[in-house]
């Protein structure tokens, strides 16, 4: 009998139901966390995609201060976000969690696993709730149920961890296999900056860092497998690496 592979993908869309903003609303808030003025008019002429925004200041002729001031404002409106996510309709949250997640977890019957682009801490934090063990795979981090629950800062390093040999320690427990291909808030570079992927070409700055670039590797690995089986939440196509995967995948099957 061959076996199922699920696979769910998700975008902002996906938490906007719990109090998150969709990227639109992203540059209205981050236009509010900024000191300098000069990039709030950025992030206005940009018409609030703070995307397009931070791609300005980084490739632009913009100091060190106004690069930083704009990273800390994205932060700062991660750490908001948090906060909302899990004061906004928790129960039924962790309902979803329950029944929805636990449907990609690595089972008898196939396996499953959660790509997203989102970069908040949405998941992890409703995983625990739900009784999952949720882990980010290539990166020594776990987060085990029914312990205290603190989101730390974790390090990502240059090189990444063997993930199949990791995973086959925990094959009798019910995890979930959770790729950030485009960072995530909680994850620290060796510089201490936040690794995360934004504005127009983001595989470029993927191909820079090797877990990322191999969790985009995953992504089309998992999309081939037989037998697939691709739910997805959120997503609004913005992204051609994403959807040129999708795209090869749906032709190939």
């Amino acid at each position: 009998m061959m076996k199922n592979n699920r696979l769910l993908l998700t975008g902002a869309g996906f938490t906007k139901n719990y109090g998150a903003p969709l990227a639109a609303e992203m540059g209205s808030r981050i236009f509010n966390k900024l000191n300098n003025p000069d990039l709030r008019e950025i992030i206005r002429k940009c018409k609030f995609n703070y995307e397009e925004a931070y791609q300005k200041v980084f490739e632009g002729k913009f100091s060190a201060e106004d690069r930083q001031d704009i990273k800390e404002a994205i932060q700062k409106v991660f750490g908001d976000i948090e906060k909302d996510t899990e004061s906004y309709n928790y129960y039924s949250a962790r309902n979803l969690c329950k029944e929805l997640m636990k449907k990609f977890t690595k089972t008898h019957d196939g396996s499953g696993a959660i790509f997203t682009l989102n970069q908040d801490v949405f998941i992890e934090t409703h995983c625990h709730d739900a009784n999952i063990q949720c882990i980010y795979p290539y990166v020594a981090q776990m987060f085990v149920p029914n312990q205290p629950y603190k989101i730390d800062n974790i390090s990502i390093k240059t090189k990444i961890s063997k993930y199949e040999r990791y995973v086959a320690k925990h094959n009798g427990d019910l995890y979930l296999s959770y790729f950030k291909l485009h960072g995530s808030i909680n994850w620290r570079l060796e510089s201490n900056d936040s690794l995360l992927i934004t504005g127009g070409n983001k595989l470029a700055y993927i191909n820079k860092h090797p877990i990322l670039e191999e969790y985009q590797n995953q992504f089309a690995a998992f999309l081939n497998k037989p037998n697939t089986k691709l739910l997805i939440v959120g997503y609004g196509f913005q992204d051609m690496h994403i959807n040129n995967l999708l795209q090869k995948a749906s032709s190939d099957a």
